[in-house]
C-alpha cells in the first residue's frame, strides 16, 4: 500500500509539472508553436515554390537502418562534429558589422550554434 501511495504521488507531481510547464510555454512565450509568418518566410533565399529547399542534398534513413544507427550512437561512432571539409556558410555576413568592440555573433546551424 505504501508503494502505491508513493507511485500515485510521483505520478501526480509529474502530471502537475507537465501541466504547469505547458501553460507557462503557452502563455508566457506565445511565439512557441506559432505558425510562421508567410511574409518573413518568402524573404528567405531558400524558400521556393511554397517550401524551403535544402542547399545541400540530404537523404533520409530507411527504417531497416534503425538498428545500425542505434548501435553507432550507443558505441559513440556517430558524428560528433562536422567533417574537416565542411564549409560553414557565412549567410547574412553583410548584416554583421565589422567592429572591434568585442561583440559576440552566433551562426545558427539548426539545432546547434557556432
Amino acid at each position: 500500500m505504501k508503494f502505491l501511495k508513493k507511485l500515485l504521488k510521483g505520478l501526480l507531481i509529474t502530471l502537475a509539472f507537465f501541466i504547469v510547464g505547458f501553460y507557462m510555454v503557452k502563455y508566457l512565450k506565445p511565439s512557441v508553436g506559432k505558425a510562421p509568418d508567410q511574409v518573413e518566410m518568402e524573404k528567405s533565399p531558400f524558400y521556393k515554390d511554397g517550401k524551403f529547399q535544402n542547399v545541400i542534398p540530404t537523404s533520409s534513413a530507411d527504417f531497416s537502418q534503425t538498428p545500425s544507427i542505434i548501435k553507432d550512437y550507443w558505441n559513440r561512432k556517430a558524428e560528433s562534429k562536422p567533417n574537416e571539409d565542411y564549409i560553414f556558410a557565412e549567410a547574412g555576413q553583410d548584416k554583421i558589422p565589422n567592429d572591434t568592440t568585442g561583440n559576440l555573433y552566433v551562426n545558427w546551424l539548426g539545432h546547434a550554434a557556432l
